[in-house]
C-alpha cells in the first residue's frame, strides 16, 4: 500500500519539537497529520505531491546542525521501517 505526501508543514532544515505536526499524508481511506517523534532538525527525503510505500521513511529528524549537514550531503536512498 502507498500514501500520498500531501503537504510538509515544515521546510528542510527547520527545527521541530516532539509532537509538532510536520507532514500531512493521505491513503485511499483517510488523511492524517504526522507528528515529529523527537526534537531536532528536519531532513526531507520524499517531497510533497509524491507517493511512497507506507513503510518508507520519508524524512529524518537529527539532533544537530552538523548531523543535518552530513545527511544532506549523502546521496538519497530509500529507507524502510519494519
Amino acid at each position: 500500500q502507498d500514501a500520498l505526501l500531501v503537504e510538509w508543514k515544515v521546510n528542510e532544515g527547520d527545527h521541530v519539537d516532539g509532537g509538532q505536526i510536520v507532514l500531512v499524508i493521505e491513503t485511499a481511506k483517510t488523511q492524517w497529520e504526522v507528528e515529529a517523534t523527537a526534537l531536532g532538525f528536519v531532513h526531507i527525503l520524499v517531497p510533497a505531491d509524491e507517493r511512497a510505500n507506507v513503510a518508507r521513511v520519508v524524512g529524518l529528524i537529527v539532533e544537530t546542525k552538523e548531523e543535518l549537514a552530513k545527511v544532506q550531503a549523502e546521496p538519497a536512498q530509500e529507507i524502510y521501517t519494519r
